[in-house]
């Protein structure tokens, strides 16, 4: 198992294989941890193929995102999610991807394309 978060202002998060639900919870404190410093910032998402995700995560992740979406508007600047294929980028990059968040939504194959987005979301 493994989240990465690597970096900032631009913030780097990867998912992969099995992630257990007080990792799920602890990946949620990081992402609190990002909104704390109160400074813009953008994430640059991927997961790998193979990813489990714990039973009740989506019930997490929506009571995390209630209770953060104010400050993810505020200090998010900018979301980039990386698909591993073409069937994945036209999920990740329908209207309701789009609309899911608070803030600058962009969907790529390429992590250099995705991180200068990042960037450039940062840098206003």
């Amino acid at each position: 198992m493994s989240i990465e978060i690597l970096g900032w202002p631009v913030v780097r998060m990867h998912f992969a294989g099995t992630i257990s639900t007080e990792q799920f919870e602890q990946w949620l404190q990081a992402a609190s941890a990002l909104l704390a410093r109160q400074q813009p910032f953008a994430i640059v998402t991927s997961s790998a193929e193979q990813l489990s995700l714990p039973d009740g995560y989506r019930g997490q992740e929506a009571r995390w995102y209630k209770a953060n979406k104010a400050a993810l508007a505020r200090y998010c600047v900018g979301l980039a999610r990386l698909a591993n294929c073409a069937e994945q980028y036209t999920q990740l990059n329908g209207p309701a991807m789009h609309g899911a968040w608070p803030c600058a939504y962009f969907v790529s194959v390429d992590v250099t394309q995705a991180t200068a987005w990042a960037a450039q979301q940062v840098a206003g």
